[in-house]
């Protein structure tokens, strides 16, 4: 490991909690691109549509989308662990 990561670790782990560990697998969950994911951005998209109108339900899901290419081209990039 570099040493940022040891740094990283070493902070994390002095502010590790029960609850936010749950808040972030929570989060991990969410957003892990499956079929639960996908329904989730849908359905929210399709609310935004009703109420905002096509072209915020088109911003809404281009961030979702670029957000998750981002992140796993950054995990692979940063070589962390992907797990599914």
């Amino acid at each position: 490991m570099f040493t940022i990561d040891l740094i990283i670790q070493d902070y994390v782990s002095t502010i590790r909690t029960v609850g936010l560990t749950e808040f972030f697998y929570l989060l991990t969950s969410i957003f892990d691109p499956s079929i639960h994911f996908i329904l989730m951005a849908v359905s929210v998209s399709v609310l935004i549509y009703l109420f905002r109108g096509y072209k915020y339900s088109l911003y809404f899901l281009t961030a979702i989308f670029s957000g998750t290419v981002c992140v796993y081209i950054l995990k692979i990039l940063l070589n962390v662990i992907v797990t599914g």
